[in-house]
């Protein structure tokens, strides 16, 4: 719709037709309003989800095109992700559930205090988490990987998340 001021916008309408006793139509009873807003932030919404859907189809394809494992430890809640390459690394299929474990699970009993070692220097201290161990494949052979990773933290400075690579 062109409105007075010159402006471009949208018109929602909805009307009805007022018929006679003998159907006939006498009049239309209808009410409309200014949807311009509202039409404007369903387009704004439409162009964040394509947005999103690059983003995440942009990541899928570096993520696929490395030979580095990501992941993603919450320190709040121990929740882990790891990419799909995780799981390729340590010989398991896609959809074998066995690799959905806490990374401790994969890491050489040896190495484990290493690792701990090097995750609190990094969070307590700031050092750079750069470390080698070995991981458990499926077949129950030793992997030797290098991981690095850093911290995301809160306004108040503590650690939230550590994401890394493993390769």
């Amino acid at each position: 719709a062109l409105f007075a001021d010159g402006t471009v916008g949208w018109i929602q309408c909805h009307a009805r037709v007022v018929r006679n006793a003998k159907g006939h139509p006498i009049s239309v009873l209808g009410i409309d309003w200014d949807a311009t807003d509202e039409e404007l932030a369903k387009q704004e919404i439409a162009r964040q989800s394509a947005d999103l859907r690059e983003a995440q189809e942009r990541f899928q394809r570096a993520v696929s095109g490395t030979q580095d494992a990501l992941f993603e430890f919450n320190l709040r809640t121990g929740e882990t992700w790891y990419s799909p390459r995780f799981r390729e690394m340590l010989g398991y299929a896609a959809t074998d559930r066995d690799a959905d474990g806490q990374i401790e699970t994969f890491i050489h009993p040896d190495d484990g205090t290493i690792v701990g070692k090097a995750m609190g220097d990094h969070l307590t201290f700031g050092l750079p988490y750069d470390v080698e161990y070995r991981l458990r494949k499926c077949d129950g052979e030793w992997l030797w990987v290098r991981s690095r990773a850093s911290a995301e933290r809160d306004t108040e400075d503590r650690p939230l998340w550590l994401a890394g690579s493993i390769r």
